[in-house]
């Protein structure tokens, strides 16, 4: 089966309008450029029953008003399991760390319905980042998230470098930890 194709009607910065006259894409859908699948953009809004409005998740090249896009009919992928450990990967699942092919064959989808968190029993356990001002104003939960906001040139960067120094590297025991940004 042929994929849907779509056209381009303007591109603004990173959001590019596409319109779909038949087989209208979904919400997260993946639309590639037909000359350059390299180009891809996710649809994250409907303007109307045949226009969309998808987010550029690559560089602009090629990209231009008429310009013919397909449909991949299906969200953002990447791979999971023990292959994925220890790697860097882009948007794409794609690994840039130089280490060659990820040796994982089992992808998701990143749009997964969540747990229900009522459905979950589990104990909480504080996870010692050995800052203690962070230990005690704000301790970490394992398991949990963490995030931090502040203005430029505050230190943000100095201090999660700091935690992952501390709980990846200084730390003996068996765990994963995930970090993303």
């Amino acid at each position: 089966m042929l994929n849907p194709t779509g056209k381009v009607k303007s591109v603004i910065g990173h959001i590019v309008e596409v319109s779909f006259v038949t087989d209208h894409p979904s919400l997260y859908d993946i639309l590639v450029l037909e000359n350059d699948p390299n180009v891809k953009m996710q649809v994250y809004n409907s303007k109307n029953e045949t226009t969309y409005y998808c987010f550029l998740l690559t560089p602009t090249r090629h990209l231009y008003r008429n310009s013919k896009v397909i449909n991949t009919n299906r969200p953002i992928h990447i791979r999971v399991g023990d292959g994925v450990l220890g790697r860097v990967m882009n948007v794409f699942g794609d690994p840039i760390d130089g280490k060659g092919e990820i040796d994982s064959f089992d992808e998701r989808s990143i749009y997964r319905k969540t747990l229900d968190y009522s459905s979950i029993t589990t104990h909480q356990e504080i996870l010692e980042t050995g800052i203690k001002v962070i230990d005690f104003f704000c301790p970490l939960i394992k398991g949990g998230k963490l995030g931090f906001f502040g203005g430029a040139g505050v230190g943000k960067t100095v201090l999660l470098t700091e935690i992952i120094h501390n709980i990846v590297m200084l730390s003996k025991n068996e765990s994963i930890s995930v970090f993303a940004g």
